[in-house]
């Protein structure tokens, strides 16, 4: 009998994680997708023709003398060019503010540098390409977000030949260069945010959770293989002991590796590396959400063989998300916990083409070539034949009439339909259409015409796309959760934007003040890409939005964009001045409320309207009087500014053009000819 509440031993803890994970992975269900899953790989690494029998990959007997199995792997360009469509959405993410306090404003602000930071960091972009493409491939991705207290920039301490701290060679590089040689120092890891794509045969879920997903699991759990070394190194030498079981997670691994690898022609696929055996571990993750069988902590229990690593309360109980998986579905499946895959609506298509084709091929060999007739007793022999004959007919001449054969059958028409039917189909399912498919109305130039047109034919991808776009907003409000919860010194941030700007921000997880919830500014098509921004840009020239050939900033900023394939940097320019004064009045109010003089190079224009948005605002009704007071002067100080530049241009124009009634500045007389 599992015992289901309380704390739990190292031997029930065994026996509770046993219940749960290898129950549901031995439950039809499981096995029945990871059959689909393997074959979907299969399929998308060109092995088409393969048996999988009881977990190891065969190639089966081609029966046949003259049967062709022609094998085109459509399937493998059609995942790529769904994903680049995806992965080149221009998505936009902003850090929702609790309230309009600028302390807030504030904090938002710094949690949406600080996820860029962490963007660039864990290598945000690969993980993203790698989930999407496992479910293109599965039907289902996985990320995991945890935090790994072995990573991160080390804080380097020097040691003396005893043992003890030094700082000198903190402040000699010379010393310092020298320590490091001598190898007298230790590494003080902070710890970092880590961002995983665990496989999704390794991934396991509370079979109750059907349609809901993650929110809906009362656990999940992950299933590796692990070196004992690595063990060893990440928790110290507890004595494991190498798993000798053939089967199960580790032997698909092997076979996937064997695609990789492009061995597939072999007939021993199924064969695990026996290098690998007794080397490694079974090591099983299992996290548990707070319920009243675990006193509402959580549960979190590691073990490795037989050996209980950890088991304690879930770490990450308190961040909100106590489980720390992602999914990321291709097409959701009403009832069923996995999305539908990309490939899995593609291999029916791809067997047909392959049939026709294969059809073709048999024809062309059997009826392509003229038959030679040819007498036993001839002095030519079969092999002796130097042009590429058809049908060979070797037959006694004294022995009777020679074979006669039918007119040639001609090939249907429907077996070449059917393979371009089959390629059109794979083409609308993967959604793939291009626009010269399309009748455009004549003289239509415009991107944005061209933009519907491709919109349309690509709206396949569009519930894709929401899923990837609301993936990442999950995963960017785990990644500032557990900022918040675990920066507990001061970090540097680290931004460099796409045009090569560079910024650094100091900040600890209390400045984020629990402002963690990552937001999409605006949904996008899987078409509204740089190059459709780019498209759009130019449409903005041609209605004369921009003048370039006359405009100098224009032209500027528009060759900037084109350089960077993104509208955005237009954008930037236009608000820029905006951003900037926001920025100033925040430092007002953080940095004890220091008010800055008006200065000639200031432009109050842009500075006023945010001032009197300040004051306007109820961040500006919690000051006290005096303070009220010196924002009231500033105020003042830039209205009288404004003013005074207002009537310098006035006199200036008045100076060029002279005062009503009165005469102009007289022209330069023109010189004699």
């Amino acid at each position: 009998m599992v015992k289901l509440r309380g704390s739990l031993n190292a031997a029930e803890a065994q026996q509770y994680v046993r219940h749960y994970v290898d129950s549901s992975g031995d439950a039809p269900e499981r096995r029945a997708l990871e059959r689909l899953w393997f074959v979907n790989k299969a399929y998308y690494m060109g092995a088409q023709y393969i048996v999988l029998d009881d977990g190891r990959l065969r190639v089966p007997r081609r029966r046949g003398k003259n049967r062709e199995f022609f094998q085109a792997n459509k399937i493998l360009p059609k995942v790529v060019k769904a994903l680049a469509k995806l992965l080149s959405t221009n998505t936009d993410f902003i850090v929702a503010p609790k309230s309009g306090d600028f302390e807030d404003v504030l904090a938002a602000d710094t949690a949406m540098r600080v996820w860029e930071s962490i963007k660039q960091q864990t290598k945000w972009r690969s993980k993203m390409r790698r989930a999407t493409l496992e479910a293109a491939l599965c039907g289902t991705g996985w990320m995991k977000v945890t935090f790994d207290p072995m990573k991160g920039t080390a804080e380097r301490i020097y040691t003396n030949e005893d043992g003890s701290a030094s700082l000198e060679p903190e402040f000699n590089p010379d010393l310092r260069q020298r320590f490091e040689q001598e190898n007298r120092f230790v590494d003080d890891y902070p710890g970092e945010i880590d961002i995983s794509v665990p496989s999704t045969f390794n991934v396991y879920w509370d079979p109750n959770a059907r349609s809901g997903g993650v929110d809906d699991c009362a656990w999940m759990a992950q299933v590796n293989y692990t070196p004992i070394e690595d063990l060893i190194d990440r928790y110290g030498d507890m004595e494991f002991s190498g798993d000798k079981d053939e089967s199960g997670a580790h032997l698909y691994e092997e076979n996937i590796a064997n695609l990789a690898s492009g061995l597939q022609g072999s007939s021993g696929l199924g064969a695990g590396a026996k290098s690998q055996v007794g080397s490694r571990v079974k090591v099983v993750e299992y996290w548990e959400r707070p319920l009243p069988r675990n006193d509402m902590k959580g549960r979190y229990i590691l073990i490795a063989g037989k050996k209980v690593v950890r088991n304690e309360a879930n770490p990450y109980a308190a961040s909100g998300n106590p489980i720390p998986f992602v999914k990321v579905d291709w097409f959701p499946v009403e009832g069923r916990f996995v999305g539908l895959s990309l490939v899995e609506q593609l291999r029916p298509s791809q067997k047909a083409y392959n049939r026709s084709r294969s059809h073709s091929i048999e024809y062309q060999k059997t009826y392509g070539y003229a038959p030679v007739w040819l007498p036993k007793n001839s002095a030519v022999k079969a092999v002796s034949l130097t042009s590429v004959p058809g049908q060979v007919f070797e037959y006694d001449v004294t022995g009777g009439a020679v074979p006669q054969f039918g007119q040639t059958p001609n090939l249907p028409d429907y077996v070449l339909q059917n393979a371009s039917v089959a390629a059109a189909e794979m083409d609308e399912i993967s959604g793939q259409a291009s626009p010269a498919k399309n009748a455009m109305p004549s003289g239509v130039r415009s991107g944005a015409a061209i933009q519907l047109v491709q919109a349309d034919n690509n709206s396949m991808l569009t519930p894709v796309n929401h899923a990837n776009l609301e993936a990442t907003e999950e995963v960017g409000t785990m990644c500032l959760q557990l900022a918040g919860l675990y920066y507990d010194k001061p970090r540097v941030a680290q931004i460099v934007g796409d045009g090569g700007d560079i910024e650094t921000i100091k900040f600890m997880g209390t400045d984020l003040r629990g402002h963690y919830q990552l937001r999409l500014r605006a949904e996008p098509t899987p078409l509204e890409s740089r190059e459709a921004y780019k498209q759009t840009l130019l449409d903005a020239v041609s209605a004369r939005a921009l003048v370039p050939e006359s405009n100098e900033a224009d032209r500027s900023l528009v060759m900037r964009a084109l350089r960077f394939h993104d509208d955005q940097h237009i954008i930037d320019a236009a608000t820029r001045q905006q951003m900037d004064e926001e920025r100033i009045v925040m430092r007002m109010v953080r940095e004890d409320l220091y008010l800055p003089k008006p200065q000639p190079f200031h432009d109050p224009e842009s500075r006023l309207p945010v001032l009197e948005h300040f004051m306007n605002g109820p961040a500006f009704e919690g000051l006290d009087g005096m303070v009220k007071q010196k924002f009231l002067l500033r105020w003042q100080d830039f209205k009288n500014q404004l003013a005074e530049q207002m009537k310098a241009q006035l006199e200036a124009a008045q100076a060029q053009q002279g005062m009503p009634g009165q005469k102009g500045t007289p022209s330069a007389p023109r010189p004699k000819g």
